[in-house]
């Protein structure tokens, strides 16, 4: 998976004895790790690949985000369950009572115009010569700035819930993907962090 996909895939990897690798964003990293996997003479350890933005690799059939495999896996995925008398939502209900509820959102804060990406360098410099303390009440225990391989940091929280904050690639952006497991936490977090960010484009 991606650093800013979901964790509920470590854990249902950890569940059934899988290894899995985190790799940057961009599908090309998770066609690396085909490669490397194909150069071991192994291809048969890579099982699934994914990113937050809806796109899997499931074998190693292709190396880029590709919506025609994720077709088809939600289908076999359906029969699977259908033929066992259950729906995809309540397999997914079972899935979340073993493993745990991760709640996921993301937002977006574009800065348009020629000085935008100035706007956008500023906003991460500025972020990494002071990070935020707290956010929503509850202490950043841990800072990862994965500079200089990735333009994305990392903080996470008291409360075991994490956001990244990262410049798109291809957009005049900046992401915030936030995680945990209190729904209502979330809401309030992606509030804040909303704000925070909003200050520093002022």
């Amino acid at each position: 998976r991606s650093l800013v996909s979901t964790k509920l895939a470590d854990a249902v990897a950890a569940g059934h004895g899988i290894e899995m690798r985190s790799v940057f964003t961009g599908f090309r990293f998770i066609g690396k790790v085909i490669a490397e996997l194909e150069a071991i003479e192994q291809p048969e350890r890579f099982i699934l690949g994914f990113e937050e933005s809806c796109g899997y690799l499931s074998g190693t059939y292709v190396r880029d985000k590709d919506a025609v495999d994720a077709s088809l896996l939600i289908c076999e995925a359906a029969n699977f369950w259908k033929l066992r008398g259950k729906t995809l939502g309540e397999a997914l209900a079972e899935i979340q009572a073993k493993y745990g509820y991760y709640y996921d959102f993301q937002d977006n804060f574009y800065c348009e115009g020629a000085d935008g990406a100035k706007r956008i360098a500023k906003i991460m410099s500025d972020l990494r010569e002071e990070s935020p303390k707290a956010v929503c009440g509850k202490a950043v225990v841990a800072a990862k700035d994965y500079k200089p391989d990735a333009n994305m940091i990392e903080y996470t929280l008291e409360s075991g819930s994490s956001f990244i904050v990262r410049p798109s690639g291809t957009e005049p952006l900046i992401r915030i993907m936030i995680e945990g497991s209190d729904e209502k936490f979330i809401n309030d977090l992606v509030n804040e962090c909303a704000e925070t960010l909003k200050n520093l484009l002022n």
